[in-house]
C-alpha cells in the first residue's frame, strides 16, 4: 500500500501558532506560591514565567521555563524596569496588601495600557473599571463553590467563557416530564440558548429532533444565564401526578368470594389511596358474576357511606368486560386480592394493559409505614424509579432499597450504577432513601414483619401457566406468594 505523506503546517504559521507566551507573576502570600505550585506541576510547558514572590524557594522551580526575580513592584520604576525587559502577554497581580496590589496596578497602566492583568481581590470596596483587567474575587469563587454543592443547583462552566453560567450541563433524570419525549420537544427556534450536545452512557453527540431524551442523559446548553436558570428549572419541575402517566383514575375489582368486614377494608384502602393523591382521581369499583344479591346491596351501602360523587359501582357480568370498561376509564391503579391476581387470565390481562397493580395483604394500606425495592436488572430498576420515589413520598413511606447478596458481593458496576440512579432521583425528589446490603435472604428476616409495602417490578416473568413456576423463581416473584404483604407492581414493559 503507498503510503501518501502529510504535509507539514507552513513553517512560518507554526512557529505563530506555537510561539510561547511571556507571563509576568508578581504575588506573594499562600496564593501566589500555590498558584507558582501549579504551574510547577504543569505537564504543559508552553510559557516563559518571571516570577517575583516572596519566601519563595527557588531550588524548587524549573529552570528551563521560569525565572526568579526579587524586586519591590510597588515602586513605579521597579515596574519600568521589569516590563521593558519582555513584551508580557500577561500579568497576575496576586498580593496580601490592598494598597500595594492597587498601587502595582496603576504603575502597570502607566506603562501599558492595554496588556491583559488578572487581579486577585480580596478585599472589599475594590472597584476597577478596566476592560484589560480580570478579576478574580477569592470571596466569590469560594461563594460560588459553596452554591454549587447545594441539591438541585445546576453545572456551570466556570473555566471557560465568562462563567457566568452562559454554558450549563443539565441532567435528565426519571422523574422530568421530558424524559422519554424528543428532543423537538425541549429545542427552541429562540435566539436566548441552544442545545450544544448530549452526554449519553459516556458518548457525546449532536441531537437531532426526532432523537429521544433518555434518563441519564446529561444536556451541554449554552445561552443567556437567567434563561438557562429557568430552562433547569422547568427541566427538573416534577409534580406528584401518580398515577400518571398509566393513567388517572383508580379500578377496585372485588372478590365476592371474601367477607363485608374485608371488601369495606379494601374499599377504605382504595379511599385512602385517593385521599393522598394531589390529582382527585375517580373510583370504579367493579364486581362481575353476582350470584349474592344481599352482599351487592350491602357493597352499596357501604359505597354511600363515604358520599363521595367520585366513587362509582360497576357491575358487569363477566371479567373480559370488567377490563375493557377500565381502558375506557382510563384507570391507572388496578387494585385486586392476591387471591384473584394468581388467576392466570388475570396476570396476562393486568400485564397487557401495561399499569401498576396493588394487591392486597392482611396489613391494610393505611396503616402502612414502610416500603420495600429489592434491587434486580439494571434496566427495570430505572424505568421503575420515578414512580417508587412518586409513591413513597406520596404516602410518606420509608423508602429502603435492598441489594440482596448471598456472597456479599454489593460492588458489582451495575449494582453501584442502580443505587447512584436511586441517590440521584432520591435528590430531585428531596426525599431521602435507605440502601441496604444484605447476605441473609429479606424474606426470612421480614417475615415477622406485615406492614411494609412491597414494590415489585411487573415482567414477563409473572405471566405463567402454572402459579409455582412464577414462585420458584426471583426474590421479588417469592414475595408475591406472602399473601400477608401488600404489594404494588409497576409495570417495566410497554
Amino acid at each position: 500500500m503507498k503510503r501518501v505523506q502529510m504535509p507539514h503546517l507552513n513553517e512560518k504559521y507554526e512557529k505563530k501558532l506555537f510561539t510561547r507566551k511571556d507571563i509576568l507573576i508578581i504575588s506573594e502570600g499562600v496564593i501566589g506560591q500555590n498558584f507558582i505550585a501549579w504551574i510547577r506541576r504543569s505537564k504543559v510547558n508552553s510559557n516563559y514565567y518571571t516570577i517575583n514572590c516572596k519566601n519563595l524557594n527557588i531550588s524548587c522551580l524549573p529552570n528551563s521555563n521560569l525565572e526568579y526575580i526579587n524586586e519591590d513592584m510597588t515602586g513605579f520604576f521597579k515596574v519600568e524596569k521589569v516590563l521593558s525587559k519582555k513584551p508580557f502577554e500577561s500579568i497576575f497581580i496576586i498580593m496580601k496588601d490592598r494598597d500595594e496590589a492597587l498601587e502595582i496596578l496603576k504603575n502597570v497602566r502607566i506603562l501599558n495600557q492595554k496588556v491583559r492583568v488578572i487581579f486577585v481581590n480580596r478585599w472589599d470596596g475594590v472597584r476597577i473599571s478596566d476592560d484589560y483587567t480580570t478579576i478574580i474575587d477569592r470571596n466569590e469563587i469560594v461563594a460560588s463553590q459553596l452554591y454549587t454543592r447545594l441539591p438541585n443547583i445546576p453545572t456551570i462552566a466556570k473555566d471557560i467563557g465568562l462563567g457566568n453560567g452562559e454554558l450549563m450541563e443539565v441532567l435528565i433524570a426519571n422523574g422530568t416530564t421530558y424524559a422519554y419525549k424528543t428532543f423537538a420537544t425541549l429545542m427552541s427556534e429562540e435566539d436566548t440558548w441552544r442545545i450544544v450536545g448530549v452526554y449519553r452512557k459516556k458518548e457525546f453527540f449532536f441531537p437531532k429532533k426526532n432523537h429521544v431524551i433518555m434518563p441519564n442523559d446529561t444536556l451541554l446548553l449554552a445561552g443567556k444565564p437567567s434563561v438557562l436558570e429557568s430552562l433547569y428549572k422547568k427541566i427538573n419541575d416534577r409534580q406528584k401526578v401518580f398515577p400518571a402517566p398509566y393513567g388517572k383514575n383508580l379500578g377496585l375489582i372485588l372478590n365476592l368470594n371474601d367477607s363485608i368486614e374485608k371488601i369495606a377494608t379494601h374499599i377504605k384502602e382504595v379511599y385512602h389511596f385517593k385521599i393522598q393523591l394531589e390529582l382527585v382521581p375517580e373510583i370504579y369499583i367493579y364486581t362481575y358474576h353476582i350470584k349474592d344479591e344481599k352482599k351487592i346491596e350491602e357493597i352499596e351501602n357501604i359505597i354511600k357511606s363515604y358520599n363521595s360523587r367520585y366513587m362509582t359501582l360497576r357491575k358487569s357480568n363477566d371479567y373480559h368486560r370488567v377490563i375493557e370498561d377500565m381502558k375506557g376509564q382510563e384507570v391507572g391503579v388496578i387494585f385486586v386480592s392476591n387471591n384473584l391476581f394468581i388467576k392466570h387470565f388475570y396476570q396476562d390481562k393486568f400485564y397487557q394493559m401495561k399499569i401498576p397493580v396493588f394487591i392486597f395483604g392482611n396489613k391494610p394500606l393505611f396503616d402502612i409505614k414502610k416500603s420495600l425495592l429489592i434491587i434486580g436488572k439494571k434496566e427495570e430498576m430505572e424505568k421503575i424509579s420515578t414512580s417508587v420515589l412518586d409513591i413513597a413520598e406520596t404516602f410518606k413511606f420509608e423508602l429502603n432499597l435492598c441489594n440482596y447478596s448471598p456472597s456479599g458481593a454489593f460492588e458489582d458496576e451495575e449494582t453501584l450504577d442502580i443505587e447512584k440512579h436511586y441517590e440521584t432521583i432520591a435528590n430531585l425528589f428531596d426525599f431521602d432513601i435507605n440502601i441496604e446490603h444484605k447476605t441473609v435472604n429479606p424474606i426470612r428476616e421480614l417475615a415477622p414483619k406485615d406492614d411494609i409495602l412491597h414494590l415489585i417490578p411487573f415482567n414477563k416473568e409473572f405471566i405463567s401457566r402454572s402459579i409455582f413456576e412464577i414462585f420458584s423463581m426471583s426474590l421479588n416473584q417469592q414475595f408475591l406468594n406472602k399473601h400477608k404483604y401488600p404489594k404494588l407492581l409497576i409495570p417495566v414493559d410497554g
